[in-house]
């Protein structure tokens, strides 16, 4: 009787974790079949070790239709004779020898298999309890131990069923497939992945590990796609945003240099004008000394004007860089297209360009210790600006250098600054930056 409710209980145990498993027929199907072999012990006592065969190929198989070793096979066909042949059934040592043999032959199925490594230590942990389970019994039956024993035996045994089954359960719920872990650790390896989805199924098995990892496989990918098309809609607004601000910028620098010459300078430059040349006595020296101030602070206000907008940019970023290189302390050896044939360029980026040729030209004499520099200017539908010098090179980008501030100015219209500048060789300075050109 008490033989009977075990069974019973085992095979509700079994059935709940078919249930658990629904979702995954590779383990629901073996994990029914042991509900109804130990429904069918509870039964029929002659049923009592059919289940041994249901549990071993589901060990074995780790979810699948069929082990892919050739031992693991082997041993799930013995089992199966051993457990529903009688005659079998009733020595020992086919059980001892069973349960030897299965954490070997789980081995040699892992090594076919690849598990996940949050799946790995369930299954394993699942194998050897099992061995221990049909081994014990058998061991205790050599040893002839009293009949008062038998009872500890089979709760023993009941145990260890219960406890196998609550491995399958965890295992069952861990990652998936092993392909998830790898897509997980990997990233964006979608060609890795992609080869290894294919080895998983070379061999035609095409169970539901290989879907799921397929399902995974798909649905990582278009996450990874989601998110980079998320990723480059947010770059592109940012550079629509940094050059709309660039260009107000330059706007706004533009109105007022123009304010500045209208209202301040021009009313300055007509007050000085409309001064008596000359004049006797101390009359005479306080008015000249009252012209020399005005005339300081009309050349201030023009020197603020022209750091607010270069005065040279006025007549073209061809005649800026020109007139640049001839008030530059060096040589500058200058290569620069024909000022009627240059498409319009930008304000914005003419700008940008002309601070950038002025700040490299600063570091050249201030920093590099060069003696001269060449300076080659081409416009097509971008801009290209280099820079060449023969100082002693080893520039770096300090956080709040000049090289940052270039770079960040080159950005800001949409382009970008690259640094070549190795020890001893030099400093070559490269801004590109592509769509310069006023659109009509």
């Amino acid at each position: 009787m008490d033989q009977d409710r075990v069974a019973l209980l085992l095979a509700g145990a079994w059935l709940l974790v078919a249930l658990a498993t629904r979702r995954r027929p590779r383990l629901a199907v073996p994990a029914a079949a042991l509900a109804l072999a130990w429904l069918a012990a509870a039964i029929w006592p002659v049923a009592a070790l059919w289940h041994r065969a249901a549990l071993l190929h589901l060990l074995l198989s780790g979810g699948a239709r069929w082990p892919r070793s050739w031992a693991a096979r082997a041993l799930i066909v013995v089992a199966s004779v051993v457990a529903v042949v009688p005659a079998a059934a009733a020595v020992p040592w086919a059980w001892l020898g069973l349960a030897a043999a299965l954490p070997l032959a789980a081995a040699a199925e892992r090594r076919h298999r690849s598990v996940t490594r949050s799946r790995l230590p369930a299954w394993r942990a699942a194998a050897w309890l099992a061995a221990l389970a049909i081994g014990a019994p058998a061991l205790l039956r050599l040893l002839q131990l009293p009949r008062e024993w038998s009872l500890a035996v089979l709760l023993g045994y009941a145990m260890a069923q219960a406890l196998i089954a609550g491995l399958i359960l965890l295992a069952a719920r861990a990652e998936p497939h092993w392909a998830t872990d790898l897509a997980v650790e990997v990233g964006d390896a979608q060609p890795r992945l992609e080869r290894a989805l294919r080895s998983s199924v070379a061999d035609g098995a095409q169970d539901d590990e290989a879907r799921e990892a397929r399902a995974t496989a798909r649905r990582l990918r278009a996450r990874l796609d989601d998110r980079a098309a998320a990723l480059a809609a947010v770059v592109a607004a940012t550079e629509r945003s940094a050059a709309r601000l660039a260009a107000a910028d330059a706007r706004e620098r533009q109105a007022l240099r123009a304010e500045l010459e209208v209202v301040a300078v021009e009313r300055l430059a007509r007050a000085v004008e409309s001064l008596p040349v000359a004049l006797d006595g101390d009359a005479g020296a306080s008015l000249a000394r009252g012209r020399e101030l005005l005339l300081d602070a009309i050349r201030e206000l023009d020197a603020l004007g022209r750091g607010l907008q270069p005065h040279p940019l006025d007549d073209g970023l061809v005649s800026a860089l020109r007139r640049l290189a001839d008030t530059a302390p060096i040589p500058v050896a200058l290569t620069l297209p024909d000022e009627d044939a240059l498409p319009p360029v930008r304000d914005e980026v003419a700008l940008a360009v002309y601070y950038v040729a002025a700040e490299a030209i600063a570091n050249a004499v201030k920093h590099a210790r060069a003696t001269t520099l060449r300076m080659r200017l081409c416009v097509d539908d971008g801009v290209d600006l280099r820079i060449d010098d023969d100082g002693v090179g080893g520039a770096s980008d300090a956080p709040a250098g000049g090289l940052a501030g270039m770079r960040e100015r080159a950005s800001a219209v949409g382009g970008t600054l690259a640094l070549d500048s190795a020890s001893g060789a030099g400093t070559s300075i490269v801004m590109t930056v592509p769509g310069a050109l006023e659109r009509s």
